[in-house]
């Protein structure tokens, strides 16, 4: 007997015994890969033919009844749209003319108002007491002039019987002169401190609406500093920039269409007002300002809006929207050739309306199919319906 627990004269016999079960479990391993390997290939032939094989459905013999639009080549204006901004016609600044400290504010972000609309009121202490002070002025140079002037009248009576000399008479006139002068002086003095006392009291400029409120009772406004704006906005601006290829038509008059996304519905119109005639030197576009009517304040600076324009006339091929068929980010249409439906790949630009630029796969004077699309298939054929085509 050997250690592995055969006889001797078996030892040969026992190790081929070894080698061929080893064969076997190899084998019998291959055959699974195989069939395993066997079955990833059906499986993916039968996804590639689901979804990837070119349909090959059997086409149906009997002519379809079907109503199509000859195509011909058409002159339209396509739309060219920029994108923009509002902006008030104006936009009126806020200030006070002198630094001080704000006692109240009478308005807030929103408020309509009209011109001459108080906004905010200012300290108006030191002016009330200037305007005292400047008042009594007054009184004392009046009371000064008046004293001089009739000096001067009695020293002219005096003169003209020869009681006095010249030199006295010219002598009261100079001091009515001086009189005169530090009454005006002090007259305008008065009228200053007037207008700071009624500079106190901040009013609009324009009609429109308050916007950007930066000041609050109590708060110290230095003079010039802005306090809020007012825009006037029963019209506004809306401005774009635009290319050089459209200056030649973009101009002074021409009719806009405006679209703001927060008004999906309506539609804006407005006329060209201003086209800049110098391009901006880094982006070399020219900005372009139209006139909107904005009767309810829809529109407010600072929205964003698209502008469309009439493009220059264009001979173009257009066809109707439920014409087109599009799949996988592709596009197609049926037209009739040889009394057979025909399959055709087409590229689309802009919408007119109901109706969509083909911009190339389509010849004009080609015979599209409109209806029964679903029911089309690429070499059925089809029977155009009598005063159709």
């Amino acid at each position: 007997m050997t250690e592995t627990g055969c006889p001797r004269q078996g030892i040969f016999f026992c190790i081929l015994t070894d080698q061929w079960s080893v064969y076997e479990a190899i084998r019998m391993k291959k055959q699974k890969y195989i069939a395993a390997a066997f079955a990833v290939l059906l499986v993916g032939a039968i996804v590639w033919r689901v979804f990837f094989a070119t349909e090959e459905a059997t086409v149906d013999d009997t002519p379809l009844a079907v109503t199509v639009q000859q195509v011909a080549a058409q002159e339209v204006q396509l739309p060219v749209t920029f994108t923009g901004s509002i902006e008030g016609t104006q936009s009126a600044v806020i200030s006070s003319t002198a630094s001080g400290r704000v006692v109240e504010v009478l308005v807030e972000d929103g408020d309509y108002v009209t011109q001459g609309t108080p906004l905010l009121r200012m300290d108006a202490v030191a002016a009330n007491n200037a305007v005292r002070s400047a008042a009594s002025t007054v009184r004392q140079a009046q009371a000064k002039y008046d004293n001089e002037r009739a000096n001067y009248e009695r020293q002219s009576g005096l003169y003209n019987v020869g009681a006095v000399a010249v030199q006295q008479l010219d002598t009261a006139r100079t001091q009515m002169l001086v009189a005169a002068s530090d009454l005006e002086t002090a007259q305008a003095n008065l009228a200053d401190a007037q207008k700071q006392v009624a500079d106190a009291c901040v009013v609009s400029p324009v009609d429109g609406l308050v916007a950007n409120r930066q000041v609050t009772g109590g708060q110290m406004l230095a003079a010039g500093n802005t306090a809020m704006t007012v825009e006037q906005m029963d019209e506004v601006y809306v401005t774009c920039q635009i290319e050089q290829q459209y200056v030649s038509y973009i101009v002074p008059g021409l009719q806009v269409e405006v679209r703001v996304d927060a008004y999906p519905d309506r539609v804006f119109t407005g006329t060209v007002e201003i086209v800049n005639p110098a391009a901006n030197k880094e982006s070399r576009m020219f900005l372009v300002k139209a006139r909107v009517p904005n009767a309810d304040f829809a529109l407010k600076p600072g929205m964003f809006v698209h502008v469309s324009v009439k493009d220059q006339p264009e001979t173009i091929l257009l066809v109707p929207k439920n014409c087109v068929q599009t799949k996988k980010g592709l596009s197609y249409l049926y037209i009739v050739a040889d009394g057979k439906a025909k399959r055709v790949r087409v590229e689309l630009g802009d919408d007119v309306g109901d109706n969509v630029q083909v911009v190339s796969g389509l010849e004009d004077g080609a015979q599209v199919i409109l209806d029964q699309i679903d029911r089309l298939q690429d070499g059925r054929a089809v029977a155009v319906q009598e005063g159709d085509v």
